[in-house]
């Protein structure tokens, strides 16, 4: 049993052979979360984007993009925010209003970008009614 005593990471309790062990580094990594809602008004949709920082370090280069595409893939309208920062654990909420012009069976696209060194991307999509 591990006597209850204060230790800070990373430190060995004197009962145990500090050889039997070894420390592995906790780096810190941005990671975000994303979520979309859309509501159609007339011929305006309005897209909010959740974006929050779950990770252990600030993310920055976070850009959000929305578009309407046609069937083909065509953008029919796009919009996009300048890039910017989440510190741990902050969120942001983006709101975009693309004007829906085109009848028929098109699908609306938003998804969100993370433009730093790790580079990846995330996405939702949804049909437009």
């Amino acid at each position: 049993m591990i006597p209850n005593v204060d230790l800070a990471i990373g430190h060995i309790p004197n009962i145990y052979d500090p050889n039997d062990f070894f420390i592995v580094p906790l780096n810190p990594l941005p990671a975000i979360t994303y979520t979309i809602d859309d509501f159609r008004a007339g011929r305006v949709y309005r897209i909010r984007a959740y974006i929050k920082n779950i990770g252990s370090t600030q993310v920055d280069n976070i850009k959000t993009f929305a578009d309407i595409r046609s069937d083909d893939g065509r953008i029919l309208v796009s919009q996009e925010t300048q890039p910017f920062s989440l510190n741990v654990n902050q969120e942001a909420l983006v709101t975009f209003y693309l004007p829906y012009k085109t009848p028929g069976n098109n699908k609306l696209n938003v998804h969100a970008e993370y433009l730093g060194n790790i580079g990846y991307t995330l996405s939702a999509s949804l049909n437009c009614p």
